[in-house]
């Protein structure tokens, strides 16, 4: 999903929250998996050394509540989050909405699949032929 704040900026204590109940309104959906945006992503780059002990959960804003400049610094032509989470713009980000799985709907794919190779394999039977 998309967000783009139109009164006020991206890095700004009011996106902040507008994502953070966002966010945990999808959280709150049955379906919903996991929601990732730039509160919780590991923001490394202000962790300093890096170490075996290191938790990168600890390096989100979710944690350290970073100031909307330290945001905006972090991700101001970020090699891996421009385009991504952030426009290079910096006004729009994007909320990942990663949903659980469907087992009825990946065993149908699995099914459908499953026919399309006796198929193209001309092993396809008159059993098959007759799906209930």
């Amino acid at each position: 999903m998309a967000y783009e704040p139109k009164n006020h900026p991206l890095f700004s204590e009011q996106t902040f929250q507008s994502i953070e109940a966002l966010s945990q309104a999808f959280q709150a959906l049955p379906r919903v998996e996991s929601v990732t945006s730039i509160l919780n992503v590991p923001l490394l780059s202000k962790a300093g050394a890096l170490g075996p002990t290191m938790s990168p959960d600890d390096w989100t804003w979710q944690k350290q509540h970073y100031s909307p400049q330290d945001m905006r610094h972090v991700f101001d032509q970020h090699p891996l989050f421009t385009d991504l989470l952030v426009n290079q713009q910096l006004t729009a980000t994007a909320i990942q909405i990663v949903f659980k799985p469907n087992t009825e709907l990946r065993d149908l794919t699995k099914q459908i699949t499953e026919r399309q190779k006796k198929v193209l394999s001309e092993q396809f039977t008159e059993q098959d032929q007759n799906v209930e």
